[in-house]
């Protein structure tokens, strides 16, 4: 076993590579509430194109199997709890 190595908690996941991704976390963040893959091409300022919302929702859906989003209902992405909240008191300190 490796030094230094807690059992107890798994490593933290890193967001999938490519700024989109890390975009898409700003703004349901900053939305604080539940959105769909159109919504997101909205506050992402992409055009709502078909194309354009396949892309944002093939990579909501990889968000929620990373464990990073959830989704409340079919097409409906959320942060998890703890997430939500953590982003909250981080932007109120």
């Amino acid at each position: 076993m490796a030094p230094g190595l807690d059992l107890e908690q798994p490593p933290a996941l890193a967001l999938p590579d490519g700024a989109a991704y890390r975009q898409i976390m700003d703004a349901c963040a900053h939305e604080r509430r539940p959105l769909r893959a159109r919504d997101l091409c909205l506050a992402l300022d992409l055009p709502v194109m078909p194309k354009h919302v396949a892309g944002t929702r093939a990579k909501l859906k990889r968000l929620v199997s990373l464990g990073f989003l959830n989704e409340a209902e079919p097409g409906l992405f959320t942060q998890p709890r703890s997430q939500a909240q953590a982003a909250f008191v981080d932007q109120r300190h």
